[in-house]
């Protein structure tokens, strides 16, 4: 939880790299190609919940975990070199700006 927070905090600032672990450092091709594709899937939905915890009052909403992944693996077709981590905070940040 804590490296959850930290990980929050690095990503909301200027320049700032976060420390990630396991399947959030594959490029977002090599997370979703055979072999890495249930392993990514975990570590998003982790990610998401922990961003979840992280920031209450401000979760993005009961969206289904399938729906989840599925909009992850869509930005990351457009952006096929960035890490999965990354991709999965974007996302997470682009679908909480949704939110009404």
């Amino acid at each position: 939880m804590i490296a959850l927070m930290m990980l929050v905090a690095a990503a909301n600032a200027d320049n700032a790299r976060a420390q990630l672990f396991g399947s959030a450092n594959y490029s977002c091709s090599t997370a979703w190609s055979f072999g890495h594709q249930h392993a990514s899937s975990e570590w998003v939905m982790g990610f998401w919940s922990g961003m979840n915890m992280a920031t209450p009052g401000q979760n993005v909403g009961t969206i289904e975990g399938k729906a989840i992944v599925a909009a992850v693996r869509r930005f990351c077709k457009a952006v096929p070199l960035m890490p999965l981590g990354s991709a999965a905070f974007e996302t997470y940040r682009a679908m909480q700006a949704q939110r009404p």
